[in-house]
């Protein structure tokens, strides 16, 4: 039986992310900048990266750290160093600092703290994250989990995950390419309030840089922006959309699929929506247990 590490928030990510952008060597002004690459970009970051958006389990603290949550993401602030200068550097590179993401999808379902899930590596000491990237994120964060707190996995709960990757990646994709479109529109508007003379330059630059804020950033962390709402006990609020959803059902799909590799029942759930805080249950009353009607 392979073991897999429990991940914890001083582990180590080394990756290489992939991103498009305007590169002033490959498009130099005066001539109207359009996007290029996408660029490779070596990253490296702690799992808890700058304290925002991971998932620590505080009840769990081992000699190395302390435990996190599947679904952690690195978050804001991972260094991107480009692998191809001088054309490798492109304007937006301080977007995709500020909105960089790396996330830790793999977990068990049985092995659980404080009734949640803990982060595991995938390939054993190691794990598999989802970084940031233009035009869309991939599975080349090298996590080295440090440890030798282990648990074990099925082949359902690596399929599991499996799918809530492929979802993530989904749902980044399409709002990177949606950055794309409508910040293409806005750049060609703004440039014809400041002037037809700047029409080339600052249009593009317009259009690229509101690309990355509205396509990187809220699809590298579309998963995470429900964790800022919590339930009366504490849960995080995610609510039935494509965000919370998509990676959802293909990570239910990918359990139902590894169960039955496994032996057992498919299984397959749809996923619940918890209420933001202030906002209580509906009660309906059990009909079954009231008196018939006379």
């Amino acid at each position: 039986m392979i073991v897999h590490a429990v991940m914890k928030h001083w582990d180590p990510m080394l990756g290489m992310d992939f991103h498009m952008g305007y590169s002033p060597i490959a498009t130099p002004p005066p001539l109207a900048p359009v996007p290029t690459g996408p660029y490779p970009f070596a990253t490296m970051q702690f799992t808890s990266g700058l304290y925002i958006f991971f998932k620590p389990l505080w009840k769990q603290v081992t000699f190395y750290g302390v435990s996190v949550e599947k679904g952690t993401d690195i978050g804001s602030g991972i260094p991107h160093i480009p692998l191809m200068p001088p054309i490798g550097i492109i304007v937006e590179l301080p977007a995709i600092i500020a909105f960089s993401g790396s996330k830790s999808h793999f977990y068990s379902a049985t092995y659980k703290v404080t009734d949640k899930n803990p982060a595991l590596g995938i390939a054993g000491f190691t794990n598999l994250n989802l970084n940031c990237g233009m035009p869309f994120p991939t599975p080349t964060g090298v996590a080295f989990c440090i440890t030798t707190h282990v648990a074990g996995m099925s082949w359902g709960d690596v399929l599991a995950g499996a799918g809530s990757m492929l979802g993530d990646i989904a749902i980044q994709t399409v709002l990177n390419l949606l950055g794309l479109k409508f910040g293409n529109r806005f750049g060609v508007w703004f440039a014809g309030k400041v002037g037809a003379s700047a029409t080339g330059f600052v249009a593009g630059q317009a259009a690229n840089i509101l690309a990355f804020i509205f396509g990187t950033p809220v699809g590298g962390s579309s998963s995470n922006i429900g964790s800022f709402i919590v339930d009366q006990d504490g849960n995080a609020w995610n609510p039935g959309s494509a965000v919370g959803w998509g990676p959802a059902l293909l990570e239910n799909a990918g359990r139902a699929l590894g169960n039955y590799f496994d032996g057992n029942p498919p299984n397959f759930q749809v996923p619940s929506v918890s209420y933001p805080a202030g906002v209580n249950w509906p009660t309906v009353s059990n009909v079954t247990n009231n008196a018939p009607p006379l």
